[in-house]
């Protein structure tokens, strides 16, 4: 409703791979496109496995999904992580990160955030990731790169 409401924004529906096999328990085919169609209304539906370029050019992200939040990290905007009333506890260094973004339980949460972060630009937390981000040194910190030197550590051992 709130992505209906705004129309200024450009909305991206990108669902998990699986989210479709778990809505055929509760919906019915018709009711998973309808949801889909609506989508397709309000912004784009991407289902590809690309996802790097949409991160890039995104403002903030939306999920649910803990395993985005280090990688959308690297972009510095704000992640808004719709919570389970059980959540998923995080190792030390993502629930670092996890504790630069927004965490929402209820739709209105949800709604308040959105105004504030994108609709009043007051992305009251940005200081805090930026902080974050320089002191991890995520700039300059490559998988590759790590895993080389690993590599390259052990062999020497």
């Amino acid at each position: 409703e709130f992505a209906k409401a705004h129309p200024e924004i450009k909305w991206v529906y990108k669902p998990h791979p699986c989210l479709e096999d778990y809505l055929k328990t509760y919906k019915t085919q018709d009711e998973i496109a309808s949801y889909k169609k609506e989508w397709a209304k309000i912004g784009i539906v991407c289902e590809s496995g690309d996802y790097f370029d949409i991160f890039l050019k995104s403002k903030a992200m939306i999920s649910d999904c803990g395993s985005f939040q280090t990688e959308y990290f690297l972009t510095k905007n704000p992640f808004i992580h719709l919570q389970s009333k059980n959540p998923t506890p995080f190792n030390s260094f993502v629930q670092r990160i996890n504790d630069t973004y927004y965490k929402v339980k209820t739709a209105d949460e949800l709604n308040k955030t959105l105004t504030e972060v994108l609709i009043n630009n007051n992305d009251s937390k940005k200081e805090e990731r930026i902080k974050l981000y320089n002191e991890l040194n995520m700039q300059n910190n490559y998988a590759a790169k790590n895993i080389y030197d690993d590599i390259l550590a052990i062999l020497k051992d």
